[in-house]
């Protein structure tokens, strides 16, 4: 994602989209495109295309000039990643028709020919959860689980995976006061039987 070359790739990735008015976000695809040497970047949620040309601020704030913004990162993600980057882009309802925004990842995308047909490989990262339960006022319950690790574990013979998601050092209600792990709600988020599709995991 940092490379200066001359080379446009292109993106795909996942986010939650929050339209107006609506209580609950809805999951959606990302995709777009980087260019290297220009810094030209194209975010698309299915509902707006948000086009940056110039880079991001020193504090990773971006703009595309038709009143959409947002900014690249996450505070509670210490490390770099070289193909994938955090986007939080909010725009406004003169430009869509729809005033919302997204909260999302989107990365360049492996090439079917690098994927493997066989073996199994394992990656691990980084992870934060944020938890509301809306419909409930002032009583929703509210929980932030950070500074955690993910492990997925992919048998690419059976086109299969699975996701851990747990080890979470920081938790905290919903006026920021850290709580112990037996106050919180959950502390751990896992799933298997993931499909290995393309380029993706997907279930």
């Amino acid at each position: 994602m940092a490379s200066t070359a001359a080379v446009t790739s292109r993106l795909g990735g996942s986010a939650l989209v929050w339209p107006a008015g609506q209580t609950t976000p809805s999951s959606s695809r990302l995709s777009g495109n980087i260019t290297g040497d220009t810094g030209r970047t194209a975010l698309n949620d299915g509902t707006y295309l948000f086009v940056y040309k110039q880079g991001a601020s020193p504090v990773g704030k971006i703009a595309d000039g038709k009143g959409a913004f947002g900014s690249i990162g996450d505070n509670r993600f210490a490390g770099t990643y070289d193909y994938v980057r955090v986007f939080r882009i909010r725009y406004p309802g003169a430009v869509t028709g729809r005033k919302g925004g997204f909260d999302g990842f989107n990365g360049m995308i492996t090439a079917g020919g690098d994927m493997p047909s066989g073996g199994s490989a394992s990656y691990t990262g980084e992870v934060a959860i944020d938890m509301f339960q809306h419909g409930l006022g002032a009583a929703s319950p509210i929980l932030h689980l950070d500074r955690g690790t993910s492990t997925i574990s992919a048998d690419f013979a059976s086109g299969t995976a699975a996701v851990d998601l747990g080890a979470f050092r920081g938790r905290t209600n919903g006026t920021n006061v850290p709580i112990t792990v037996a106050a919180a709600q959950f502390d751990q988020v896992t799933g298997s039987g993931l499909t290995i599709s393309g380029s993706h995991f997907t279930g």
